[in-house]
């Protein structure tokens, strides 16, 4: 039995050898003999072969996706193949009850529905796709990632627009998420040991920081570009009256918390890790800002009423606010990353949506967007229809949501 394991492997050693060693070329002078074809057998041998060494590329290239499963490898390749070619063009059909959210994807826009993510390029292409079973879905998105969690269940998936890069379950239900540049998540969680706690994953899908609340809701979450630390919003009540804090956690440090700011008798409602200097927070009579060293500064929104907020991803940012609450004399203010006043403007007629580029305040009129620069002043229109709900911009373009399509400018 030896002698014959010891001749099949020699001749298995002579089968690879044969087909993947350099011959000598054949010297028809010397021999008399041409160069003959590799036999049918040969043939399929090394096919074979070489899809086995091509699957096994791909496995383990999947399997340096941190969280990754085999079965989201086959999803990639589905997503790479529906990427070819172009779309349809806009508008873009939709059905209004069934878009949760739209926002800007890089230079392509993702759209959140009851069922899936869809992300589609200029031309209307859909690049990329994840189907979900999640039953109150919400999603963020940063730097060309979208993370997709189920609030009620838990369950969150990580995607870019060609792969699934991971999945997980935190054990609880989901209040908010957010996601850092360096691909850093967080969540604030319902728990049953406390009122919220806020757990942390670094772009591995690795638990690297847990706090707990005991007394407030983490209501919302920014995270530094460095992944580093967090700024939080909770919410609670005292004696029946709402109060927020505004609080800066430090994930390596062995006391986190490094801010701690307390506004009685308000709601704060979203925050953003502006710089490394500076956070900003919202609530409905005032915009605060807060320096790393404590320093508080506030921009009172006086006898308006805040209608519509954004930020772009540098930290600028823009408010429309009401005067008197009258809806036809709304007033723009739109402030740098270090929370400066850059502009404020008003209008004489309804603003339906608002967003914030690193370049222009995009406005969503009945009749059109405007897209104002930096002093103040329209540096472009586009047009648009009556009862925009959403505006971004990706790239070079502008998107306006309706009930039932999207169009492009």
């Amino acid at each position: 039995m030896a002698e014959k394991k010891v001749k099949k492997k020699k001749s298995l050693k002579k089968l690879t050898g044969g087909l993947f060693s350099k011959k000598k070329a054949d010297n028809p002078a010397r021999n008399g003999k041409k160069k003959t074809k590799p036999s049918r057998r040969e043939t399929i041998i090394i096919t074979v072969m070489t899809v086995i060494a091509v699957g096994a590329v791909v496995f383990f290239a999947a399997r340096s996706f941190g969280g990754m499963k085999y079965n989201d490898v086959e999803d990639s390749a589905k997503q790479l193949i529906s990427a070819s070619g172009t779309g349809a063009g806009y508008p873009y059909k939709i059905s209004s009850n069934d878009v949760l959210d739209m926002k800007p994807f890089k230079s392509n826009i993702a759209l959140l529905t009851r069922d899936s993510v869809v992300v589609l390029n200029s031309s209307a292409k859909e690049i990329a796709r994840l189907e979900h079973n999640y039953s109150d879905p919400d999603m963020a998105v940063y730097n060309g990632r979208a993370l997709v969690y189920d609030r009620a269940a838990g369950n969150f998936t990580l995607m870019n627009s060609s792969k699934i890069l991971g999945d997980g379950n935190t054990g609880s239900p989901i209040y908010t998420a957010a996601m850092g540049k360096d691909g850093t998540l967080a969540f604030s969680l319902k728990t049953s040991s406390a009122q919220s706690e806020l757990c942390v994953y670094n772009h591995k899908l690795e638990k690297i920081f847990a706090w707990e609340c005991a007394q407030e809701k983490i209501f919302d979450i920014s995270l530094a570009r460095n992944g580093k630390s967090a700024a939080l919003i909770l919410v609670g009540s005292e004696n029946a009256v709402t109060y927020s804090r505004l609080v800066v956690l430090n994930f390596r440090k062995d006391n986190p918390v490094v801010t701690d700011i307390k506004y009685d008798n308000t709601l704060l409602f979203d925050v953003i890790y502006n710089s490394s200097t500076s956070i900003i927070a919202y609530s409905t009579d005032f915009k605060t800002t807060v320096s790393k060293s404590g320093h508080k500064e506030d921009y009172s929104f006086g006898s308006n009423t805040l209608a519509h907020e954004a930020a772009s991803d540098s930290g600028r940012s823009a408010v429309v606010l009401y005067e008197y609450a009258n809806e036809e004399k709304p007033k723009v203010a739109a402030f740098d990353r270090r929370s400066k006043l850059l502009f404020e403007r008003s209008f004489d007629k309804k603003i339906y949506a608002l967003t914030c580029t690193d370049r222009y305040v995009a406005v969503l009129f009945d009749d059109g967007v405007e897209l104002i620069s930096s002093g103040g002043k329209t540096a472009k229109t586009v047009s648009a229809g009556k009862n925009g709900k959403r505006v971004i911009c990706a790239g070079s373009d502008v998107y306006v949501q309706y009930a039932s399509n999207i169009t492009k400018n």
